[in-house]
């Protein structure tokens, strides 16, 4: 009865512990719980134990078709945050 007693603990343990474990992603070194997070410009999705990420897009203009450049504003969430070169519009 003992041993049986055992094993169904042992089980149990194993159990909270793997599920535990898939409650959670890791980001910047702390847990985070099932969502989307915007760190600095990069959006995080996390989809438990999988952590995605999407960061501001490069892109240049057509030769001739820059007008200015936009900084990026780490105010603002993503992807209004990103900065780039601001290209003429096709007329």
């Amino acid at each position: 009865m003992k041993t049986i007693i055992t094993l169904l603990c042992a089980a149990l343990l194993i159990t909270c512990v793997f599920a535990d474990s898939e409650e959670y992603c890791e980001l910047n070194h702390k847990n985070v719980t099932a969502g989307v997070y915007s760190v600095n410009c990069v959006r995080y999705k996390c989809d438990p134990p999988n952590l995605s990420a999407l960061a501001c897009p490069v892109y240049i203009c057509e030769e001739g078709q820059q007008i200015g450049e936009k900084q990026n504003d780490l105010t603002k969430p993503y992807p209004e945050c990103c900065g780039g070169p601001i290209c003429k519009k096709d007329e």
